[in-house]
């Protein structure tokens, strides 16, 4: 009867991943639901190859989404488990150094990215399964830094609607994935030589580096 702190639909632990139907169901719930415009863009894309009827009684159509939608929530903690971008010590130590900053913010956003593009992850597994609406739901998710971090993939699902081309979002994938892992190493290398007796001087460059160039 209660419910759990945190909303996710999917956590690791470990070698352990734990999926969440209720949370899930929740999540896409509050997709349909949605109004803002950039989330909508790509609901409504997931919701026509789902073949959503909203003068229909939504409970029947609400689970056959749930149940495609666990293997693609799977493949992202498992492409975040195999990515080995960041050495977990130093992500770890990062995040201690600079907690509840927008620094935090970018490094959770670039990890969740690095995994969803990795050849293990999520965008890996939507184009070999062909899972449009997959797809859509990943474009509506894809907001703020998120999408700032990885426009290819914006343009190539927009391109997809008209096209259905998956080989398109293949290669927004590498090559997003490419200036990602640029970015990760990049990182690690600040973090070398400034951290952790210099955490003003890694803070400064990394305003520099990442922020200055998206205009925030």
């Amino acid at each position: 009867m209660a419910c759990d702190l945190s909303p996710a639909p999917a956590q690791r632990q470990g070698k352990t991943i734990v999926i969440r139907l209720d949370p899930l169901r929740f999540f896409l719930w509050s997709k349909i639901q949605e109004m803002e415009q950039m989330g909508r863009e790509g609901t409504d894309m997931a919701l026509g190859y789902y073949g959503w009827n909203p003068s229909l009684p939504p409970d029947n159509q609400l689970e056959p989404m749930v149940q495609a939608e666990l293997e693609t929530i799977l493949f992202h903690e498992l492409g975040e488990a195999k990515d080995r971008s960041f050495p977990q010590g130093l992500w770890r130590s990062l995040l201690v150094h600079f907690p509840f900053s927008r620094i935090e913010l970018y490094l959770r956003t670039l990890k969740d990215l690095l995994a969803d593009t990795h050849s293990g992850g999520t965008l890996n597994y939507i184009v070999r399964e062909k899972k449009a609406g997959s797809l859509g739901f990943y474009l509506s998710n894809l907001k703020g830094l998120r999408r700032l971090l990885f426009p290819e993939i914006v343009s190539a699902i927009r391109q997809f609607k008209t096209h259905e081309d998956w080989a398109g979002i293949e290669q927004a994938r590498k090559k997003g994935r490419e200036r990602l892992v640029f970015q990760a190493r990049r990182i690690r290398e600040l973090a070398e030589t400034s951290m952790p007796s210099q955490p003003e001087k890694f803070s400064n460059r990394f305003e520099q580096e990442f922020f200055k160039p998206l205009g925030l």
